[in-house]
């Protein structure tokens, strides 16, 4: 609707533009304002799912520790980009919050797989990095220079987890909501960075990320339905395991039913 309405030709009246046609960007910029805030709040639940797993596990098999330093990494970029550039909350206030997140989440992570001196050599310099480009104690051609490798770290946060899932035929402890979230996120954050986001302000570079983010949640998120029924038809509800009999092998149920 938002990109219709972008683009769609204006009504005229005698060359003129009429009230209605006049009002629509005004329109058009309430809903994707509305929106972004929408996302900012659905973020701050964003990795709950994946956490509340983890804990309850206490197990962080099929989690990519190598994945999720890169995403962070990559939200790292994202948050102190808005910050340092002066963009309104709305426009980058989920990277930040997700960037939270991830903290607890990597740190949960490395202790599960006894991988903390990973984390701290790796992701230690992360944060070191995050907070002297939030300060602005980085030239901004610079930033700029890193934010678009955001894309180079979106593919080096999803492609090993793709990977292993499809060498593992699972998707181990990866939450189906998670990543459900995340790919709807990637495509609201694409239309409202679109209206909201000047091009001075790196636009294209932050529609072009959304767009490969999402993608590639996309495909995460289609690994988990195929292996959930490949999985003997166990339902994936944060984790794979409920009493429900579902179809297993795409169409055949179990044990006959």
């Amino acid at each position: 609707v938002t990109v219709s309405v972008l683009y769609w030709p204006a009504p005229m009246e005698g060359g003129v533009p009429t009230a209605a046609a006049s009002a629509a960007p005004g329109i058009v910029k309430m809903l994707s304002s509305g929106l972004a805030y929408v996302i900012v709040v659905g973020s701050s639940i964003l990795k709950v799912p994946q956490l509340f797993n983890v804990i309850k596990s206490r197990s962080a098999d099929g989690v990519s520790l190598t994945a999720q330093l890169m995403e962070a990494a990559g939200y790292s970029l994202l948050a102190s980009w808005g910050v340092a550039r002066g963009l309104e909350f709305k426009d980058y206030g989920e990277a930040l919050i997700i960037t939270v997140q991830l903290a607890l989440l990597i740190v949960l992570v490395g202790a599960f797989q006894g991988r903390m001196t990973t984390v701290v050599l790796v992701y230690g310099p992360i944060v070191a990095m995050g907070l002297c480009l939030t300060m602005g104690l980085v030239p901004k051609d610079t930033h700029e220079m890193l934010l678009s490798m955001q894309i180079v770290l979106g593919l080096a946060a999803r492609l090993p987890q793709i990977y292993s899932n499809y060498k593992r035929k699972n998707t181990g402890e990866l939450a189906f909501l998670t990543f459900f979230l995340a790919f709807g996120g990637c495509g609201a954050r694409f239309l409202t960075t679109m209206v909201n986001v000047p091009w001075e302000k790196g636009k294209l570079m932050i529609m072009l990320q959304f767009l490969t983010a999402g993608l590639l949640n996309f495909i995460i998120v289609a690994q988990i339905i195929v292996y959930m029924y490949t999985k003997g038809g166990r339902v994936v509800v944060g984790r794979y395991r409920s009493p429900q009999i579902m179809p297993s092998r795409w169409g055949q149920r179990e044990n006959g039913v």
